[in-house]
């Protein structure tokens, strides 16, 4: 989905050096001193670029987290909400108890999407 900047980066090197070799020679001073300013300016449109595609990528993987971590919730809260009120014979009341366990089983076994959702948080909100 996102270029290879760091294989664009390459060429880009190389493309740099070829037409320095070929065009400098013939620049007059102030032609060679805006050359080298527009230079200096790809170059720094090129690394934010660089980071703003990072960027992206992280924010495109968070999101996908945050979607897998919102479905599980989702189907948390919907298991849950099955439990409006508890049975009253003791076996229903069992029965009850042990799909609750299995279900705290569940979210402690989905655990990590949460935490992962997390780690990719605190990177977006650094970068």
């Amino acid at each position: 989905m996102f270029l290879n900047t760091r294989a664009l980066d390459c060429i880009f090197i190389n493309i740099k050096h070829l037409l320095d070799v070929i065009f400098l020679k013939k620049l007059s001073k102030p032609e060679f001193d805006l050359h080298f300013q527009v230079l200096d300016q790809w170059d720094r449109i090129w690394s934010y670029s660089s980071f703003y595609v990072e960027r992206l990528k992280t924010v495109e993987v968070t999101l996908t987290g945050l979607e897998e971590a919102t479905s599980v919730v989702a189907d948390f809260e919907m298991k849950l909400s099955a439990y409006e009120s508890m049975p009253g014979d003791l076996d229903s009341l069992r029965k009850a108890q042990d799909e609750l366990m299995e279900l705290e089983a569940d979210i402690q076994n989905n655990q990590e999407v949460v935490d992962r959702l997390q780690v990719l948080l605190k990177k977006v909100l650094c970068l």
